[in-house]
């Protein structure tokens, strides 16, 4: 798993936990990257990113948009 999918999946998680609250997807993406961080040395950020999280559109586009009727984002594996 490259470490933008590794961020990706983690911030997914955070968001699940968290009850999936709408408008915070910076927040869950920066605490993905610090845990990811956190747990094997630096990782890498996804090109152009430079030290932010990727904007509400990049994301939407990424993983963030629910799949309709299916109550989980779309590209997320199962739990």
């Amino acid at each position: 798993m490259s470490d933008s999918n590794r961020i990706q999946q983690r911030a997914y998680e955070i968001w699940e936990r968290e009850g999936r609250p709408e408008s915070r997807h910076a927040e869950h993406w920066a605490q993905a990257c610090h845990e990811c961080e956190a747990e094997d040395g630096a990782v890498a950020m996804p090109a152009g990113s430079g030290d932010t999280a990727p904007s509400a559109a990049s994301m939407a586009a990424d993983a963030t948009i629910q799949s309709a009727g299916s109550g989980r984002m779309a590209g997320a594996r199962p739990a």
